[in-house]
């Protein structure tokens, strides 16, 4: 009996002393499987129901540089100001970079990797320099928000970085992976978003950056002239981005070119011009300034200022973003618009078709341009510039010359001369056009010839 009992006791106890044991194996395994570990679980510690949002890809662009991302989630390409370089302590100019958008401080791990869309701040790190930078929103009246919602797929805010004055700097995304142009102030994305992915508040606050009211100059059409007779290159400068399903971005003032058909820009009339666009999506109003007429053939100038303004209507055609416009004097139609790759300019190219049969191509282009005279050095050793100027017009012989660089890294030399006309009134003859390579000081001419400044 004592046996019996003993053993029976035993048996019991066992069974006591196992079933907590059971239970926290059961609880630990529940609790498993309800708490991801926050090292691999791209959800925790927020929004543990809805899918993470797949990682940031293409250019975003601000006013002090640029970040380029893959599309891996951990890889990126910075290129940085020195404004910018030295405010957030990491390398100036192009750098390849990796990153991780951290949480805010979470006990026992303080900050740990977290989906971008509910992060409080970017890590960025270059070679043996590291940075953790705040990220979310700034208001306008300088309150600070992060956290979820505060980053999107096409903002990335530096909510503790005051540079020019204004507290945070906005890195935006263009559509399609375009780069963003530079802006001074981006308020949130709350506007309606067309098929492009871009807001319309967002459209118009750049088209409002670039427009211009300077007057059209030749010398800023070289990469539209060279391809409309030589027809040997794209109608945009290369490192262009096609404007697709944006009309709102196309609001504001350009400078125009218009010149007739031929084999040689000596041998045509060409017209330099300003226009106003103006569209709300659908209907578009395109108002033609006239300013002057030029002909290279008997070295002439004729001014047209004071000719009325041409108002031309139109449709935006969304499938093939492209707009056909008619007007008295004639229909114009633009058929391609673009954006720079560092989103500085904006071009478009088509045709303007006169009431008379003939036909011109046409072009407008607004934006930050690198064009002047040349000047000599301050410090008496020649700028890049200034060397290219200096060879271009030693070899050409002519007395003048224009600089303008390219989105692909080649510079423009337009060479040229001011002939005076007399009564106070002169004009331009253009000599050449050179495009050349900086690296190796070579290129060609206008007539597709190799050109070498060594």
């Amino acid at each position: 009996m004592k046996r019996k009992l003993l053993r029976i006791g035993i048996v019991s106890l066992m069974t006591v002393l196992l079933l907590p044991s059971l239970g926290c194996a059961k609880m630990v395994k529940k609790l498993k499987k309800k708490v991801s570990n926050p090292f691999v679980h791209s959800n925790y510690p927020y929004e543990p129901d809805t899918p993470a949002p797949a990682p940031h890809d293409g250019t975003f662009v601000s006013d002090h540089g640029t970040m380029t991302f893959n599309g891996d989630g951990e890889s990126v390409i910075i290129d940085f100001d020195e404004v910018l370089a030295e405010a957030v302590w990491l390398p100036a100019g192009r750098q390849e970079a990796s990153y991780q958008f951290l949480s805010g401080d979470i006990p026992p791990h303080r900050k740990i990797p977290i989906r971008y869309d509910v992060a409080m701040y970017i890590s960025i790190t270059v070679d043996d320099s590291s940075s953790v930078l705040a990220v979310g929103l700034v208001g306008e009246n300088g309150s600070k928000s992060t956290g979820t919602g505060c980053t999107t797929a096409d903002r990335i805010t530096f909510i503790d970085v005051e540079l020019d004055g204004r507290l945070g700097v906005n890195f935006l995304k263009m559509a399609d992976a375009a780069p963003r142009p530079s802006s001074a102030t981006v308020k949130e994305d709350a506007g309606k978003k067309g098929a492009s992915g871009m807001s319309e508040a967002r459209q118009r606050e750049i088209a409002s950056s670039l427009s211009t009211k300077e007057n059209a100059k030749e010398s800023e059409f070289g990469w539209f002239t060279r391809t409309a007779y030589s027809r040997t290159g794209a109608d945009a400068p290369d490192g262009t981005t096609r404007i697709d399903n944006m009309p709102l971005l196309l609001n504001g003032d350009w400078k125009c070119f218009m010149c007739g058909e031929g084999s040689s820009y000596t041998g045509t009339d060409a017209r330099v011009l300003n226009a106003e666009l103006k569209t709300d999506g659908k209907s578009v109003i395109l108002k033609l300034n006239w300013w002057r007429v030029l002909n290279p053939s008997v070295e002439g100038i004729e001014d047209e200022s004071d000719m009325p303004p041409t108002v031309c209507n139109g449709t935006w055609n969304g499938k093939h973003s492209s707009v056909h416009f008619v007007s008295d004097m004639g229909n114009v139609d633009l058929t391609d618009f673009y954006i720079s790759a560092d989103g500085d300019a904006e071009y478009a190219v088509g045709t303007f078709s006169w009431s008379s049969g003939e036909q011109d191509y046409f072009a407008m282009m607004r934006g930050k341009t690198t064009a002047g005279n040349f000047k000599p050095s301050k410090t008496g050793k020649p700028s890049t510039d200034e060397l290219l100027l200096l060879r271009a017009k030693k070899r050409s012989g002519a007395p003048e010359a224009e600089l303008e660089w390219n989105p692909d890294g080649t510079a423009t030399i337009h060479l040229f001369e001011t002939v005076d006309d007399g009564d106070g009134d002169s004009h331009i003859s253009t000599w050449d056009w050179y495009t050349i390579d900086p690296a190796t000081m070579t290129g060609t001419d206008f007539m597709e010839m190799p050109v070498d400044l060594n």
